[in-house]
């Protein structure tokens, strides 16, 4: 069973192609505890007892995404939880998911073992279309007026018409 401890953002490039393209791309690192890491938690004592709890909640509300998709449901519950609001656009966004799955050979994980393989065959049963983030001269110009109309900064007119800004 897979358990999250650790979810952070690794890497966010924002840069233009030769296209004049806007490109934005970005990772996230996802390190899991194991089911042994868990228990000795419940084990420490009552105040550790709510972390286990809210992991197992986490966990809970990450199935119930994964079933959602998996299934191809309209609705998917990411608002559920915390982790699967941060896990949205890796899940069930523009995104390439890859999932590793780590299990034992040895006879008294078996359990664990098959419990983890199922898991990872109801991942296995999410698609995603993942495309290219990328955004022409144009409107990345476009972008930039209205950025500044917000401010309430007053743009001419030649910058608004003038199509060859980029």
């Amino acid at each position: 069973m897979i358990f999250f401890n650790n979810c952070k953002p690794v890497k966010l490039d924002i840069k233009k192609d030769k296209k004049g393209m806007v490109v934005v791309q970005g990772s996230v690192m996802m390190e899991a505890a194991s089911r042994e890491e868990l228990w000795s938690i419940f084990e420490k004592g009552s105040e550790n007892r709510h972390e286990a709890q809210s992991i197992n909640k986490s966990l809970s509300a990450l199935g119930d995404v994964i079933s959602a998709l998996s299934s191809e449901q309209q609705f998917i519950p990411y608002r559920n939880n915390k982790l699967t609001m941060l896990m949205q656009d890796s899940l069930g966004g523009n995104a390439k998911t890859l999932m590793f799955v780590n299990i034992s050979p040895a006879d008294y994980n078996t359990d664990e073992t098959v419990t983890s393989l199922t898991y990872a065959s109801r991942v296995k049963l999410i698609t995603n279309d993942a495309q290219k983030n990328a955004d022409n001269k144009e409107i990345t110009r476009l972008k930039g007026i209205i950025a500044k109309l917000k401010k309430g900064e007053t743009v001419d007119e030649a910058e608004v018409n003038d199509t060859t800004q980029g």
